[in-house]
Formats: C-alpha cells, structure tokens, sequence
C-alpha cells in the first residue's frame, strides 16, 4: 500500500491498540518533514484518465475522467504540498481535508463544498452500483438494457437522462477541480488512450490501468510485464529491446482489450514474445509503425487459428519487413520462380523444409490479406490453389 493508502488507514477490527501503534511508528515516512517530488510524481500518474466509452456504457466512476479518484487524489496532492507546514491537514476524512485546504486557501471559497458534493455524487452512484450486483464493482453497466434498468435504481425516468446527469455531474467535478498546479499536472498526464503513453513505473497504477481496460486476471499481466520490463526473455534481453517494449505496450494493450477475451488474446501475445529469439527489431518495427500494431492486435484479437500459428512460428513475423507481403500477392511464374531459387543445389531434406517453410510463409500472407481486406476473397482463393499446385509440382520433380 502507498502513502496515500496508509495515510487514510484507520484500525477498524482486531487489536485496535496495535494497529494505532503500528501507524504511529509509520507516521515519519507516511508524514514528511520536507517535499519528497518522487511522492508528488507517483500521485501524478493517478491522474492519468482513461477514455470514456460512448454514452457511458462501461464508464468507471472510480478511475474515469473526474470521478471518485479525481477527487481524492487532488487532495492528497495538495494536502500532500501544504502537509509539511499545517498539521491540521493531515486528516483521514476526504471531506475535511477539503475544507481545510479552502481554509488554508490552497483552494478558492467555495470550491470545497462543490468537490465534498461532486464527491458524494459519484460515491452515491458507486454505492448504488454495489447494492445491486452484490460485489466490489465500479464501472456502470456495458449493456443498454442494463444501463436503463440501474437508471431507474437511481431514480432516474430513462437512461438519456442519467446520461444527462452523468455528464454534467464529470463537467462539475472538472471545473470544480480546476487549479492551476494540478491543471499543469493533467495537460501531462491525462488522456491514457494517447498513442505517446508510455508506461508508468509505479506497479500500482499499472494494475489499476489494466483493470480498467477491461482484464480480469491483472495481476498475472502485471506481473507478466514486470517480468518483460526486467529482461528475464530473451527478447526482452537488452535494453534497446525494452526500451521500445516500453513505449509499444500502451498501444498493444489497448488494442488487446478490445478482444472478447482479452486474457486469451495476451497470453497469445506473451507465447509471442516468450517465442523470440531476439525483440529488438520486431518492437522497432511495431512501435515505428502504428499500423502494424493493429494488424497484430487485429491477428490476436479476431483470428484464433492465426494467432495459434503464430505462437509455433514466431519467424513469421519477420515477413512483416518485407514491404512486399503487403502488396499485391504473387502469381503463378513467380510464385514457382521462387521455390526454384530457395531448393536449387541442396538436398532432398533441405529442399522438403524450405517447401514447408515458404509454404507456411504465404499462406500467413494469405491470412493476413484476407483479415485486412488488403486482397479480394477469389484472389486469395486462387493464390492459395497456385500454392497447393507449385508446392507439390516441386516435391514430385
């Protein structure tokens, strides 16, 4: 748990003494004498926003744009810049620090009041949300249907006009929350859909951030991108590698979650990259080139049997240097030109397993331009019947 977790604890159960101790003896670390920029930077990344779905439909009332979280982590970061000189603000209460920071005149009158009911807004919709599917959720229902139906659980005559509330209410909250060191702290970190993001270091917010894309099984991933991040692949080995890694992961990740089963569709991505025997070139080329990412989040996300492929042999990705494969596919002549070239002078063994391999390579091709739309259907039929045909005509000579 960060600080700003620990600084809101409060014994609730058990050996209440204990746990009063056990804070008191944190309260240095938790309660600094002096700035420590370091805290301010990790609270940062908290602002960071997430997209909004349309109409709301999946919206996360907690992480999303000016909700819940918004609110709290303001108020550390403020309290947090006037802590070391007023005592007074080091409250557990989100409310009162509120307050206190108006007194303090951190905030501007009556800019308390309006975050303290902003803040009770959103904590009633997450409190409703709660109650009604029995468990720990934040983020409205994805469904139409059942979005008009907790519309009505909040008192609401239709879904249009919740819609209504819900953006007026995250307007509100925007405004209300408008300053001018945290205004310059947003313009940096906020919108996380952008292409520039690049990860955060903090792993708290990396599990919080994968979470709100939609996974279910987050620790598994974070971990797994720890694991990538600290080189213990092969294709993670330098630092290059990881380098590039680190600036190609937001916009696999976003793109990944738009998978029915996202969990399924990155552990595919992880088989990949277990698989290669060298990152450095395949994440240059990816992150270089933002419409390669889609084409292998597009091969993850909507083709099984090609990701599958893909996981057994991983050299196919090297076809996507090729500025070629995405042109027009070969013909007949050319296609038989090339099996010629690559089985001239070696053995029959040799010869056999560059047939395999060539053979593997377009039919991938194939796949892809039938995925991309990038070939028309017949042409692809009649390029794989060339395939079939040259393929055999070479074994048998």
């Amino acid at each position: 748990m960060g600080k700003s977790g620990i600084s809101r604890a409060r014994p609730i159960a058990g050996d209440i003494k204990l746990a009063e101790g056990f804070l008191s003896k944190i309260e240095p670390f938790i309660w600094r004498n002096t700035l420590d920029y370091t805290v301010v930077e990790d609270l940062q990344n908290w602002l960071r926003h997430y997209p909004i779905p349309k109409d709301y439909l999946g919206f996360d009332v907690k992480l999303g744009a000016f909700g819940i979280r918004h609110v709290e982590i303001i108020t550390h970061i403020l309290n947090y810049l006037e802590e070391v000189r007023n005592l007074s603000l080091r409250t557990q209460n989100t409310s009162n620090a509120l307050i206190e920071l108006e007194n303090s005149e951190w905030i501007s009158e009556g800019k308390a009041n309006d975050l303290i009911s902003c803040y009770y807004a959103w904590r009633r919709i997450e409190h409703r949300l709660q109650y009604q599917r029995d468990n720990q959720t934040h983020k409205l229902p994805k469904l139409e249907l059942d979005f008009e139906k907790f519309s009505y659980l909040m008192g609401y005559r239709s879904s249009f006009e919740f819609k209504k509330i819900l953006h007026e209410l995250q307007q509100f909250t925007k405004n209300s929350a408008s300053h001018p060191i945290l205004n310059e702290m947003v313009s940096k970190k906020a919108n996380i859909n952008s292409t520039s993001v690049t990860l955060p270091q903090d792993p708290e917010f990396i599990l919080e951030w994968i979470s709100q894309l939609g996974f279910k099984n987050e620790k598994f991933i974070q971990k797994t991108i720890q694991a990538w991040l600290s080189g213990s692949v092969a294709a993670t080995s330098s630092e290059r590698a990881r380098t590039y890694l680190i600036r190609l992961l937001p916009k696999m990740l976003l793109e990944i979650a738009k998978a029915d089963f996202p969990d399924a569709a990155f552990a595919a991505f992880q088989d990949i990259i277990s698989s290669l025997p060298a990152g450095v070139q395949i994440f240059a080329l990816l992150e270089n080139n933002p419409t390669l990412v889609g084409l292998l989040s597009n091969i993850l996300v909507k083709a099984p049997r090609l990701t599958e492929i893909l996981r057994y042999n991983t050299y196919l990705l090297d076809d996507l240097l090729e500025n070629q494969f995405f042109h027009k596919l070969p013909d007949k002549t050319l296609v038989a030109k090339i099996i010629q070239d690559e089985i001239k002078n070696v053995s029959i063994e040799r010869a056999l397993d560059l047939i395999r391999k060539r053979n593997r390579s377009w039919q991938f091709q194939a796949d892809v331009h039938l995925l991309e739309a990038i070939s028309e259907a017949h042409e692809i039929a009649y390029f794989r019947s060339i395939i079939a045909s040259e393929c055999l005509r070479q074994i048998v000579n």
